[in-house]
């Protein structure tokens, strides 16, 4: 494990010639799950102006393979609009189907949360739908609360879905001294 990573694997930032690969991903959970509460597949075009607008102000990383293949990403967003929530931001997280569950989300995740905390930012916000428990219990080891549940405020094919909101504080403890 070279720098805590399982062997083969590196992370960096994402760049525009990734963006297919994330469209694979993002695909796959949108057709095949109920964790992205959309129907319609993204585009690449979508994807570039995402990672175009997202850069400059939030980050996003991949985990790859050593031959250069995506097998996962992660990205923060703003939370809500207002510049009350200028420190507070929402993450997202997914990898490849056949890389769930090997740990790598938490590298991912881990990487995230640490350059979020470098920028500034105080507060990140994992939106979790109430169908994936097994995002669920991802957030919880790394250590975010559930701190909202909000029920039947979506709906798809047909699904009324619950939305989990999940939040972690990155701030230092107060000092006692």
């Amino acid at each position: 494990m070279a720098n805590g990573l399982p062997d083969g694997f590196y992370l960096r930032t994402l760049e525009e010639k990734d963006v297919p690969e994330v469209v694979e991903i993002v695909n796959y959970v949108i057709l095949n799950t109920l964790s992205i509460w959309r129907t319609e597949p993204d585009t690449v075009e979508a994807r570039k102006t995402w990672l175009k607008n997202t850069l400059p102000k939030y980050p996003a990383f991949g985990i790859f393979e050593a031959s250069g293949a995506l097998a996962g990403f992660t990205s923060a967003s703003s939370f809500r609009y207002g510049s009350g929530y200028d420190r507070t931001v929402e993450c997202a997280i997914a990898c490849r189907n056949d890389y769930t569950g090997k740990g790598l989300g938490h590298h991912l995740l881990q990487k995230l949360l640490s350059e979020l905390r470098v920028m500034g930012y105080y507060v990140v916000i994992a939106g979790i739908s109430g169908t994936n428990q097994g995002s669920a219990r991802f957030f919880a080891r790394e250590g975010f609360k559930r701190t909202g549940f909000m029920p039947g405020v979506g709906e798809k094919n047909g699904v009324s879905l619950d939305l989990e909101l999940w939040q972690l504080d990155l701030r230092p403890p107060p000092s006692t001294a």
